[in-house]
């Protein structure tokens, strides 16, 4: 870390000197975001509550698209034949509802309904053309992703990121209602250094709007203030009012409402929003799915200031080779509360994380529970050093 940002050769020997414990060296390459499809700062879109997985598997597919040109034109292919079909899908959907209910209504199918029927068929004898374009544009993609490997190791250093929501217009009004309030929530609190707890109603907070409209050429983005006025936790929405706005919004229009932001993991809660880690094995497919033996995966790093920074990434870089939190015990003499000492295991689950990896067996514990893994009556265990000079010899990840 240097000035609060990641640096590839501060990563890197940082890295090293806590691997070199299992006779371990690795080397880092360093991408330009714009070679990898990103942005030079990260712009994260919120519009929609995605998780954090679904957001991260996105992000991982870019990359491996911006390397790989055989797999973007398939993948493209196949996203191309899926938008053509999906929209009669939905079609399909929505008559045979429409004649399942006149078949309710009338108790049984009698020509009141024929309309309805006729409707369907139409619609799903023209399904059939997309529907085969699309399996046979999927079939070419999924014998091509049988070749792909998935065992690459990226890491994201975000040390620069913005925020933003899209959103269509109302005419006069001003007031919209949003979704991803946690987020807009930890945005709004580090830049007013406000504890999280603390939240942002009624404070503006400064943002920009920029009107999307195919068309628009002239007074297209501004300045504003946002003001939250209301929120619903459960739902995950907040509701905004603008202030000082540099145009008049107005009906049928597309805006995208941002923020530059403090670095961080979207969707996740507030003490886990700076590093994030998505581990990855081949199905029968040839996709990549969540869980069983790691061969590889992508980590999400946002910048936090001091030594304990580059523990945390590196942390999370060690869960794409395959290695377990750590279970921790208060009888532990390494665990001290909340601090870290030169003897506290890597893999730790509480943080801040010290430095530590070890070959003696050691207990493990479900992803983000200090939980033990529990095997034919007896605590899972495993071996560190062996498991980042192979990722067979790991324990499976839950």
């Amino acid at each position: 870390v240097e000035n609060g940002c990641y640096t590839r050769d501060r990563l890197e020997e940082h890295f090293n000197e806590i691997y070199k414990q299992a006779v371990v060296k690795r080397f880092f390459k360093e991408w330009r975001p714009s070679e990898l499809g990103f942005k030079d700062v990260l712009s994260v879109d919120l519009t929609d509550n995605m998780s954090t997985v679904d957001r991260m598997w996105g992000y991982l597919l870019q990359i491996k698209k911006s390397l790989d040109s055989e797999l973007k034109r398939r993948y493209d292919k196949y996203e191309e034949k899926f938008f053509l079909w999906e929209p009669w899908r939905k079609k399909y959907d929505e008559l045979e509802k429409i004649y399942n209910e006149c078949k309710r209504t009338h108790d049984r199918y009698t020509m009141e309904c024929s309309d309805e029927k006729i409707a369907l068929d139409k619609v799903e004898r023209n399904m059939v053309k997309p529907t085969q374009n699309k399996d046979n544009a999927y079939e070419l993609l999924k014998d091509y992703l049988k070749t792909v490997k998935w065992n690459d190791h990226f890491v994201m250093g975000i040390n620069e990121m913005s925020v933003e929501w899209t959103f269509v217009g109302r005419d006069g009004t001003s007031d919209y209602i949003f979704k991803s309030y946690k987020d807009y929530k930890k945005a709004c609190t580090v830049f007013y250094k406000k504890e999280y707890d603390e939240g942002c109603l009624h404070m503006r907070f400064p943002m920009r709007i920029r009107d999307v409209t195919y068309g628009c050429r002239s007074n297209c983005e501004g300045k504003i203030e946002a003001e939250m006025i209301d929120f619903d936790e459960k739902e995950n929405e907040f509701h905004l009012k603008f202030h000082n706005l540099p145009f008049e919004l107005y009906s049928e229009r597309e805006y995208v409402l941002s923020a530059d932001v403090f670095p961080f993991v979207p969707d996740n809660p507030y003490a886990l929003q700076y590093t994030a880690v998505i581990s990855s094995k081949k199905n029968s497919d040839g996709l990549p799915t969540p869980g069983g033996y790691i061969i590889g995966g992508l980590v999400w790093g946002a910048h936090v200031s001091g030594e304990n920074s580059l523990n945390v990434i590196s942390h999370e870089i060690g869960h794409s080779y395959g290695l377990s939190d750590i279970y921790v015990s208060e009888a532990d003499p390494t665990f001290s509360g909340l601090k870290s000492t030169d003897e506290t295991n890597l893999m730790n689950y509480i943080t801040p994380i010290g430095p530590k990896i070890r070959y003696r067996p050691l207990e493990v514990v479900y992803t983000s529970r200090n939980e033990r893994i529990k095997r034919d009556g007896k605590y899972a265990t495993e071996s560190q050093w062996e498991c980042i000079r192979s990722n067979k010899k790991c324990i499976v990840q839950y």
